[in-house]
C-alpha cells in the first residue's frame, strides 16, 4: 500500500511560510503570543479516525516545519456573518447564557485540519435556549495553539478576539457548531467571534466620591459596533437589555 501521507504532503510546499503579525490593542488577543499562552491552561485533544488523524497531523507538522517550526494561521470572519447590534446577535443565537469557564481544551479536529479552542462552561443563567443553570455546554472558537512532541507548533488566531480564560464568567451568544467531534458543541454567534462578553470588576465612582468595584462588560471581540458600544457597560444594564430582548 502506497504511503498516503507522502502523496498528500507533496501538496504542502505550495504554501508560503506564515509570519506572525503582533498587534497591540487594549485587552484584545490579536497576537499569536496571547493565543499560545492559553496552552498552559488547556488539555490537548484530537478528533477523527486514527488514519485521517495521522495524515492530517503529518501535513500540519510538515507545514509548520516549512514555516520555521511555528505556523500561524489567521481566521477572518465573513463580514456578512457579523451582527450589527445586540438584537441581531440575539437573533443569530440558539442560546444566550451566563456561564463560568471550567475547562479549556486545544483540539485538532478532522476532517478539515482545524485547530480550535474548546471550552467546558457551566451555565449560571439562561435567557434563550434549552440549557438551564447547572448544565454544562461545550463552546468552540476558531483559535488555538497545537504543539507536537518535538515542540513544533501550529497556531490559529482569530484577529481581534481575546479568547476566554479559565475561571472567567461570560455572557455568551451561541449557535450549534458545524465542527465534527465527540461531543455536541456550540460556536459563538456572529461569525464565530462576536458572542462572548467578559464580566469583570472595574472601578466606578459612587455618589460620595469614593471608589468602589462594579462589574462591567467587555466584549471579547474588539472590533465593530458591539465592541465600541458595550465595552465598559455595567453588567446590570446588559442583563436588563437581554431581559427585554428575550421577554424574560
Amino acid at each position: 500500500m502506497r504511503d498516503i501521507g507522502v502523496v498528500l504532503l507533496s501538496l504542502l510546499f505550495t504554501t508560503a511560510s506564515v509570519t506572525a503579525q503582533t498587534e497591540s490593542k487594549k485587552g484584545i488577543g490579536t497576537s499569536w503570543t496571547e493565543v499560545a499562552s492559553l496552552e498552559a491552561e488547556a488539555t490537548q485533544l484530537d478528533s477523527g479516525s486514527s488514519q485521517d488523524l495521522r495524515i492530517q497531523k503529518e501535513i500540519l507538522h510538515q507545514k509548520a516545519m516549512a514555516a520555521g517550526g511555528r505556523l500561524v494561521e489567521y481566521y477572518h470572519p465573513n463580514a456578512s456573518s457579523l451582527a450589527g447590534d445586540l438584537p441581531a446577535l440575539a437573533q443569530l443565537s440558539d442560546q444566550i447564557l451566563l456561564v463560568h469557564v471550567l475547562k479549556i481544551y486545544i483540539r485538532l479536529n478532522v476532517p478539515g485540519n482545524i485547530v480550535c479552542i474548546e471550552y467546558e462552561m457551566q451555565v449560571l443563567r439562561s435567557w434563550k435556549g434549552a440549557s438551564a443553570p447547572g448544565d454544562l455546554v461545550r463552546v468552540r472558537i476558531p483559535a488555538g495553539s497545537y504543539s507536537f512532541p518535538d515542540g513544533v507548533q501550529v497556531l490559529k488566531v482569530a484577529k481581534g478576539l481575546a479568547p476566554p480564560r479559565d475561571g472567567e464568567r461570560h455572557v455568551v451568544f451561541l449557535h450549534k457548531s458545524s465542527l465534527i467531534g465527540e461531543n455536541p458543541s456550540f460556536e459563538l454567534a456572529g461569525g464565530g467571534v462576536q458572542g462572548a462578553f467578559l464580566l469583570a470588576d472595574a472601578k466606578s465612582p459612587p455618589a460620595d466620591g469614593e471608589e468602589r468595584l462594579a462589574e462591567k462588560v467587555y466584549p471579547a471581540y474588539g472590533m465593530g459596533w458591539l465592541a465600541k458600544n458595550y465595552s465598559g457597560l455595567e453588567v446590570l444594564a446588559l442583563f436588563r437589555e437581554l431581559d427585554y430582548l428575550t421577554g424574560k
